[in-house]
């Protein structure tokens, strides 16, 4: 079950977990969960495939149940940020306007709920093997749903985050390279609205995912103006 030769995807998507959530029919989500056993196999063979399967669904079975928390975690790291674009005064900069913001950080929570909506399917999925009570619509809109609002956030925050003017350099410098990896990471993904390549999604997610390993760096760093001592 869902090796990389068996994943059905020309581009090459790595995750099996992608591979389920953008699998175009329910024929490629049969062949997906519960690929047929080499019949020229042994029996000592081909039970150790159907134990390797079994094995694999369990695995993806329990990562899904452990989503909530997960989908949470992003949910409430993107809302505030979002918010930090809020205006304090006037004359701080370039600001954006409050209504902006709203929507911004409107974004992840709308994601979250689509992320959290796919799971059920999926679950269904992967609990039964006749596919019965598996439905196909709502994982397909949910999973689109999901990936295009996480990518239209990270495009919106990363434009922002290079709109906000800072003094310390260290700080500007770090912001910049943050925003610019936000940008690159929600153009990179939102191609795959397109082209409908998985591999896009797990690119745009890896510049997403270092963009946010920066976050402490300039958040808290020794340059920051709440760390300045006041001239």
């Amino acid at each position: 079950m869902l090796k990389h030769s068996d994943l059905g995807f020309a581009d090459g998507v790595h995750s099996p977990i992608l591979a389920l959530e953008l699998a175009s029919d329910r024929e490629e989500m049969q062949k997906l969960l519960y690929a047929p056993v080499d019949p020229a196999a042994s029996d000592s063979v081909r039970e150790q495939q159907q134990q390797h399967q079994c094995n694999d669904r369990t695995a993806a079975r329990e990562r899904i149940e452990r989503d909530c928390a997960f989908i949470a975690g992003y949910m409430l790291l993107f809302v505030l940020l979002a918010l930090r674009h809020w205006p304090r005064r006037p004359t701080e900069g370039i600001s954006v306007p409050k209504v902006l913001v709203v929507l911004l950080a409107l974004i992840p929570v709308l994601a979250g709920a689509a992320d959290y909506l796919e799971n059920f399917p999926l679950l269904d999925a992967i609990q039964e093997p006749s596919l019965a009570s598996y439905d196909h619509d709502q994982l397909w809109w949910a999973s689109r749903v999901k990936w295009a609002l996480l990518f239209l956030f990270a495009t919106c925050q990363g434009w922002a985050e290079l709109r906000r003017p800072l003094t310390p350099r260290l700080a500007k410098a770090l912001r910049a390279l943050t925003g610019l990896l936000m940008l690159v990471s929600g153009l990179v993904g939102l191609c795959w609205l397109f082209s409908q390549h998985g591999l896009l999604i797990e690119n745009g997610l890896r510049f997403l995912v270092v963009s946010l390993l920066l976050l402490p760096f300039w958040l808290w760093n020794p340059d920051a103006p709440w760390r300045s001592s006041p001239a």
